[in-house]
Protein backbone atom coordinates (compact mmCIF):
# COMPACT_ATOMS: atom_id res chain seq x y z
CA UNK A 1 0.00 0.00 0.00
CA UNK A 2 2.73 2.54 1.32
CA UNK A 3 4.50 2.02 -2.73
CA UNK A 4 1.32 2.87 -3.85
CA UNK A 5 0.88 5.99 -2.75
CA UNK A 6 4.39 6.50 -3.55
CA UNK A 7 3.58 5.93 -7.14
CA UNK A 8 0.35 7.84 -7.06
CA UNK A 9 2.06 11.12 -5.38
CA UNK A 10 5.00 10.53 -7.39
CA UNK A 11 2.61 10.82 -10.93
CA UNK A 12 0.93 13.70 -9.34
CA UNK A 13 4.34 15.82 -8.53
CA UNK A 14 5.32 14.70 -12.65
CA UNK A 15 1.80 15.96 -13.95
CA UNK A 16 2.49 19.45 -11.50
CA UNK A 17 5.89 19.66 -13.38
CA UNK A 18 4.41 18.99 -16.79
CA UNK A 19 1.90 21.22 -16.17
CA UNK A 20 4.01 24.38 -15.23
CA UNK A 21 6.73 23.29 -18.38
CA UNK A 22 3.58 23.59 -20.44
CA UNK A 23 2.14 27.16 -19.06
CA UNK A 24 5.23 28.56 -20.00
CA UNK A 25 5.59 27.45 -23.36
CA UNK A 26 1.79 27.98 -24.29
CA UNK A 27 1.48 31.51 -22.13
CA UNK A 28 3.92 33.10 -24.49
CA UNK A 29 2.82 36.86 -25.26
CA UNK A 30 5.04 37.28 -28.57
CA UNK A 31 3.47 34.21 -29.42
CA UNK A 32 0.24 35.07 -29.36
CA UNK A 33 0.63 38.02 -30.96
CA UNK A 34 2.06 36.30 -34.18
CA UNK A 35 -0.99 33.76 -33.77
CA UNK A 36 -3.63 36.30 -33.59
CA UNK A 37 -2.39 37.84 -36.64
CA UNK A 38 -3.69 34.69 -38.56
CA UNK A 39 -6.42 33.63 -36.39
CA UNK A 40 -8.33 36.98 -35.68
CA UNK A 41 -8.20 38.95 -39.04
CA UNK A 42 -11.34 39.86 -40.65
Amino acid sequence: MDKLDRNKKEKIRWMILADKSMNKIWDNKKDDEVWNKYLWED
